[in-house]
């Protein structure tokens, strides 16, 4: 048995917007994907607010946790957390029986996530009782996404399947040729997501293709991002950006190079047309939304890569650009320059920890978001990784 540990920092609760009475967006923020809190503050400097530890078997798949107004959810093992969001004391927890692997999505009042038992569960968020399941094909991995009454979800059964939310029934299901482990997008009336069959797929609301386009298959974990005032959809897959014309499926400039794998989903400014993306060769990219044009790099120099970077990056209002560069390290930096602006570490756990409950004031540690250690959020693409959220 190892020992998962949350730290969640005073700086989250701005991050994940968890206001109450707002229609709380997930994981990547909104149904596009685009990672950009645009209405989120960060206050420095920052200062653990608590950390919640439980048992777990050795090398879990954690997926990134959900925020409601309360609550933080996550996923672990088999078993659903709720914990209080100023304390980290455990309000309830449940066993679905089954490993689960993607991440929660909160929305109004009830938790949806997929299981290794093919199941897409809905829990009431306030008692942590089962309202519903639906069957689904194959086990599931990725996260959901809810516009209005429709969830979309992809499985294991190579479908991206559409759930009515009001008759707890299918809507559709829209096979492909393998996998889908990463949430869709959304945006202008369709939906945007990759296949293990080295495609990212573009569908109407009824569920019909409008077209698809070849990607490469290293790594089809990572949702896409969409820009839809200027028409383009992002994914990564193996080392590159790709850019597609979202009437169209047309590429609209050569693949972006990073020096390795690209493991996020990039996060995108649709205000200054730039993407931010972080590599296994341990850089944070910043590319032209418009051309594919490298603008800046973080660090400088070549040869001289910080750890790898298996996350998305996150934007903020303060035009600061959050990037997990370690797995203790958060990092700000400005996402205009590139320069760094501060630096955040997590100190070594003690060797005992509680089992159960939060610790507030305890030593300082990594936030929740986008990823502390062993925490969600660190591997895009894994459930939750995305910013996928409801659309009301």
């Amino acid at each position: 048995m190892g020992r998962f540990t949350m730290w969640i920092l005073m700086a989250v609760a701005a991050v994940a917007l968890s206001l109450p009475g707002a229609a709380m967006p997930s994981s990547r923020y909104d149904a596009a994907n685009t990672g950009y809190a645009a209405d989120a503050t960060f206050p420095m400097p920052l200062s653990l607010l608590w950390k919640h530890s439980t048992e777990l078997m050795e090398d879990p798949v954690i997926a990134a946790p959900a925020v409601g107004p309360d609550a933080v959810y996550l996923c672990v093992e088999q078993k659903v957390f709720a914990l209080d969001r100023l304390t980290g004391d455990v309000k309830w927890q449940f066993d679905t029986g089954a490993k689960l692997y993607s991440s929660p999505l909160f929305h109004e009042g009830r938790l949806y996530f997929g299981g290794q038992d093919s199941n897409l569960w809905v829990l009431n968020a306030t008692t942590g009782q089962p309202e519903w399941r639906f069957r689904l094909g194959g086990p599931v991995d990725a996260p959901a996404l809810i516009v209005g009454n429709t969830l979309y979800i992809g499985s294991d059964d190579d479908s991206l399947h559409a759930i009515d939310l009001v008759r707890q029934g299918q809507i559709w299901a829209f096979g492909t040729r393998d996998d889908i482990k990463a949430a869709p997008a959304f945006s202008r009336g369709n939906i945007y997501f990759v296949s293990r069959d080295e495609h990212l797929y573009c569908l109407d609301a009824s569920g019909n293709q409008r077209w698809r386009a070849k990607v490469k298959n290293e790594n089809s974990l990572s949702a896409p991002v969409v820009d839809g005032d200027r028409g383009l959809v992002f994914v990564t897959s193996d080392q590159y950006l790709y850019c597609f014309d979202t009437s169209t499926g047309q590429a609209r400039w050569a693949p972006f190079a990073a020096g390795d794998l690209i493991v996020g989903s990039p996060a995108l400014a649709p205000s200054d047309r730039k993407l931010y993306v972080g590599s296994k060769d341990g850089a944070v990219y910043c590319v032209s939304a418009l051309d594919g044009r490298a603008l800046w790099k973080y660090p400088k120099g070549e040869g001289v890569g910080i750890e790898p970077i298996l996350s998305s990056p996150t934007l903020l209002a303060s035009d600061t650009l959050l990037v997990r560069t370690g797995p203790k390290l958060l990092t700000g930096l400005n996402r205009q320059t590139g320069d760094l602006l501060w630096e955040y570490r997590l100190a070594t756990p003690p060797e005992r920890q509680a089992a159960q409950g939060g610790q507030p004031g305890a030593a300082p540690g990594a936030p929740g978001m986008p990823g502390g250690e062993g925490m969600p959020g660190g591997m895009p693409g894994m459930p939750g990784m995305g910013m996928g959220g409801p659309v009301g």
